[in-house]
């Protein structure tokens, strides 16, 4: 039997482990040319964006089969999570750890291309 919310999952987890793969592939360019800070940084907004996937596919596929409109608001509000975990962690990561900014956006846009990426070639 045909099962489009496992298949789902399985898109999203395919497309979260070349994101990870290039957040690091990024965190180690940075760290050649710039330092550590600058790692730490787009490891930071990279991963930022990584958990929030996690979390927006947790929320948005995790409670099976349910009628259109609770199907429509769990994904919603997982995108709402995401969105949210990302701005935290990119705050924090600028305001509280004190990385450089722009490492933590480029880490973030790095992860958001891979993201897109991986679900476009599916």
């Amino acid at each position: 039997m045909h099962d489009p919310i496992q298949t789902h999952r399985r898109t999203l987890v395919r497309a979260l482990v070349p994101q990870v793969a290039i957040v690091a592939l990024a965190a180690a360019i940075a760290l050649v040319a710039k330092g550590g800070a600058w790692s730490l940084g787009v490891l930071a907004g990279g991963g930022a964006v990584a958990a929030g996937s996690w979390v927006s596919a947790r929320i948005g596929l995790g409670g099976g089969v349910a009628p259109g409109a609770v199907a429509l608001a769990r994904i919603l509000a997982g995108m709402l999570a995401k969105w949210i975990v990302v701005a935290g962690v990119l705050v924090a990561a600028v305001a509280v750890a004190g990385l450089p900014p722009v490492a933590v956006l480029l880490g973030a846009l790095a992860a958001l291309a891979a993201w897109s990426v991986a679900l476009a070639r599916r």
